[in-house]
């Protein structure tokens, strides 16, 4: 029994760490190319909600349970409406580095069980905003593929209270850090380290790999897993022990991987380049406004509507077959009632599109319009047959094709009445 499916789920830009020095001069950022950030319609719930979608589709099945670690702007009631999944088969471990491992642990020891690690940079203060990134990684617990052999809590001393001053890490905690590990290193192990900074890291703990680390950026508590994932990816070697540490204020933590059997690990990154320049104003539009609509809908028609945003629910007719999305009572086929349908694949292709120019968008979207330029509309088909127009995201209009295949992900609407606004977006497969 081990880990047999992880995923790497990044948000939609990649901000380069060279820029960012510039404005906020943190030693951290020099270890790395560039730090994931949020777009506008992306926050810590659509990161997991797709996270989770992914993998449920990979392994096939919804896992018995979920352990989930998230920072407090991570809406747990959209979750669960998003996924499917029940609030009693969730339990919720406290986010940090050494929750991270924790969360990994405790679903390993149970087959058909997964796990899910979300950091998101908001709602710690402005400069950690500022140099923090974003990723989720998933996985799910099987017969073969990577067996953890054990968990292990040490003490360990306090960061001081610099940790997350003007200049970042503070490089003495780093020692601290370093000098710790070296007391807990399994002998002739390939070691990961979930450190923000590198540079004393790589010189000073021996079989350090950061490779994955350095190539996809910084994704804050989650660093040290997609190196650890990565590595599993493209290095699997089945002769050699892993070991993965982890230290934050509650003490220090390690596991112990023994990688069997190669697992399946898929990487979904997609980022664009943003310049330092739309990031800081896309920082000051943290989605905390509400924006009147050009068709107002009230907050309970809203939510009462969710079974579709969330999770694409259909109505089928009784007599014909018909499927409609979204539901309807009467069959507009036959006339006959409906009943409650399967939930639609997040598969179809594209029917047609269209670019939204400047002037021409809903007054909902004239701030992702302003801060993220002109979108694209389109008319996608489902697999089953019904059509939905929707955004398309993650995607250039000179890239557009009729037919080409395209697949829902969860996103950000916007936002009306202090509410967050969830729904479906469609991106290219």
């Amino acid at each position: 029994m081990g880990l047999t499916h992880l995923t790497i789920h990044y948000p939609r830009f990649k901000l380069s760490s060279a820029d960012l020095r510039a404005f906020y001069p943190s030693p951290a950022l020099s270890t790395y190319s560039y730090i994931g950030k949020f777009g506008i319609d992306e926050d810590a719930t659509t990161l997991a909600v797709n996270a989770f979608l992914d993998l449920v589709e990979t392994v096939g099945e919804m896992p018995k349970r979920l352990y989930l670690s998230t920072g407090k702007d991570f809406n747990s009631a959209v979750f669960l409406d998003a996924t499917g999944i029940n609030s009693s088969d969730v339990v919720h471990v406290p986010i940090g580095e050494v929750g991270s491992l924790q969360t990994i642990w405790e679903a390993s020891r149970n087959e058909g069980c997964a796990f899910l690690v979300v950091d998101s940079p908001r709602g710690k203060n402005e400069k950690v905003d500022a140099y923090c990134s974003a990723a989720a990684v998933t996985g799910f617990v099987g017969k073969g593929g990577v067996e953890i052999s054990s968990f292990d809590t040490f003490e360990s001393a306090s960061y001081s209270t610099s940790r997350y001053g003007s200049q970042g890490f503070d490089p003495a905690d780093e020692s601290m850090l370093i000098s710790t590990v070296k007391e807990h290193l399994v002998p002739n192990s390939i070691n990961f380290i979930n450190f923000s900074s590198l540079k004393q890291s790589s010189r000073m703990i021996p079989n350090l790999e950061i490779k994955g680390q350095k190539t996809n950026g910084f994704s804050g508590i989650t660093s040290g897993l997609v190196s650890l994932f990565s590595w599993l990816h493209l290095d699997f070697n089945s002769d050699v022990q892993l070991s993965i540490y982890a230290i934050d204020e509650n003490g220090g933590a390690s596991l112990s991987l023994q990688p069997s059997e190669k697992p399946i690990v898929i990487i979904n990154d997609r980022r664009k380049d943003i310049s330092l320049p739309t990031y800081l104003m896309q920082k000051e539009h943290a989605g905390n406004e509400s924006i009147p609509q050009g068709a107002f809908i009230s907050t309970p028609v809203y939510f009462s509507q969710k079974g579709a945003r969330y999770r694409l629910n259909t109505a089928k007719c009784k007599d014909c077959g018909f499927i409609h999305f979204p539901p309807r009572q009467i069959c507009k086929n036959c006339g006959s009632q409906t009943v409650s349908g399967k939930p639609l694949k997040r598969y179809g292709k594209l029917y047609t599109f269209t670019k939204i120019l400047k002037g021409a968008a809903p007054p909902e979207f004239d701030i992702q319009q302003a801060l993220e330029g002109d979108y694209c509309v389109g008319l996608v088909e489902f697999e089953e047959g019904p059509k939905v127009i929707s955004q398309l995201t993650d995607v250039e209009y000179e890239d557009l094709e009729v037919d080409m295949p395209m697949k829902m992900v969860f996103r950000k609407i916007y936002r009306q009445d202090e509410t967050d606004r969830y729904g479906y977006k469609f991106t290219c497969v």
